[in-house]
């Protein structure tokens, strides 16, 4: 009984071991059958627009830096920063009496200067008299006619000093060139101005009615950009709206910025030259301020209604073509007229680029299908195709590991794992 019980037991476990044998084996060859997980979508038309994007400040297009051509104390400021100012408006008094000082001694510079011109004016008429009675000789004379001309002169110099230190003295009171709102204030009272020695900027009167987006843009897209073309603004402080903007000036000069590449030891330095754009902002938006951070997308291209897939999808892969098919291009070349030089450069040319070809997988039966196609405009997410697709076509859009491993009638099937199954089972839109 024992014999035949240990028999039954050694049969049981053989028959329990084919069988996870089998099911192992069977789960590998069904895994390998089934293919990869694909996420698709159904192409559709779109409206595309191509961009060139950038960051910058918020500037106002009107702005007055005020300063002062004196070197002397403020001695009292009539507004604060955010103040409305109008045209004419008393904004600064500098100290005043150093001017004073300076126009009462201009005044008498003068008053000496023209008491000299009136004497040597008496001067040259009695010399005249007494040279007409053989008195004095002619050196005499020419010497009282050349004090004129030099107190003369001393009159016409004193006359402008006294000019200048009354415009200075006029400038003692700041007045508003413009109404606007005071966006900086850089001065206290009590401080000193550094007159002409420097650009010593005492406060900023600006025109927020009309503002506009300050960019730099590289030398690779510049090219691309044209002044009235339309752009979409976003500024950090409201994020969840875009404003409209319009390009409105393209600077001609770029100025080169330098961009380090390598190592600590072996870096290399390249310089790519920016272009400034000015961008202005079409709307007005309360409480914005000067020197916002804003990102603008400028629109480039646009066409409407076109067929375009998701940028992932779209696969650029090896074309390499076979032996036989190079050494017929051989042949057919050698074929042609020796002194047809161009035409085999052309051919050249055409093959090396060739070499690579633009491709997108469609689904089609659980298996992916290789699809040659061109391309167009392509915007951030988008992008057109032109030959090889039409509307309705069911493609292979990720994921992103799978699209670059797979090949042309690879088995796959629809991602529909539970985790994700509301999501990214379904069809991309």
């Amino acid at each position: 009984m024992r014999k035949k019980s240990k028999k039954k037991w050694i049969f049981i476990s053989i028959i329990i071991v084919l069988v996870i044998v089998v099911s192992v084996v069977y789960s590998i060859q069904k895994s390998k059958k089934k293919g990869e997980e694909v996420i698709i979508a159904t192409v559709k038309k779109r409206d595309l627009s191509s961009t060139v994007s950038g960051t910058g400040k918020i500037n106002p297009v009107s702005q007055v830096k005020i300063s002062t051509n004196l070197n002397t104390q403020i001695k009292k400021l009539y507004v604060r920063e955010g103040d409305i100012v109008e045209a004419g408006q008393k904004l600064v008094s500098l100290d005043r009496k150093p001017y004073i000082t300076a126009v009462s001694r201009a005044r008498a510079n003068l008053n000496s200067a023209q008491s000299s011109y009136r004497r040597s004016l008496m001067d040259y008429s009695r010399n005249n008299q007494l040279f007409a009675r053989g008195m004095v000789s002619q050196q005499v004379v020419d010497q009282s006619r050349a004090e004129i001309e030099t107190t003369g002169s001393s009159v016409e110099v004193a006359k402008a000093n006294l000019q200048d230190a009354i415009r200075n003295l006029s400038e003692a009171d700041i007045v508003a060139p413009m109404s606007g709102i005071i966006t900086a204030l850089n001065k206290e009272e009590g401080e000193m101005c550094k007159g002409v020695y420097s650009e010593d900027i005492i406060m900023i009167i600006s025109k927020m009615e009309k503002v506009e987006v300050v960019l730099d843009i590289n030398e690779n897209d510049i090219i691309n950009l044209k002044v009235g073309q339309s752009a979409l603004i976003k500024l950090d402080a409201l994020p969840d709206t875009v404003f409209n903007g319009i390009v409105s000036s393209i600077a001609e000069t770029g100025t080169a910025k330098g961009t380090t590449a390598g190592t600590s030891t072996s870096a290399t330095r390249d310089e790519v030259s920016y272009f400034e754009v000015k961008v202005e902002v079409l709307e007005k938006i309360p409480g914005l301020k000067p020197g916002m951070s804003t990102g603008v997308d400028i629109i480039t291209e646009t066409r409407k209604n076109v067929i375009s897939v998701p940028i992932q999808a779209v696969i650029m892969q090896s074309a390499e073509k076979d032996e036989e098919d190079i050494q017929k291009q051989k042949d057919d070349s050698s074929q042609k007229k020796e002194g047809d030089i161009t035409e085999k450069k052309t051919t050249e040319r055409l093959a090396k680029q060739e070499k690579y070809k633009t491709i997108i997988y469609l689904y089609k039966a659980n298996q992916a299908i290789s699809k040659a196609i061109r391309t167009g405009l392509s915007s951030d997410i988008y992008m057109e195709v032109t030959e090889g697709l039409a509307e309705g076509d069911t493609i292979i859009t990720g994921p992103f590991k799978v699209l670059r491993k797979i090949k042309n009638k690879d088995n796959v099937f629809i991602y529909s794992s539970k985790k994700d199954r509301g999501k990214s089972s379904r069809k991309e839109e």
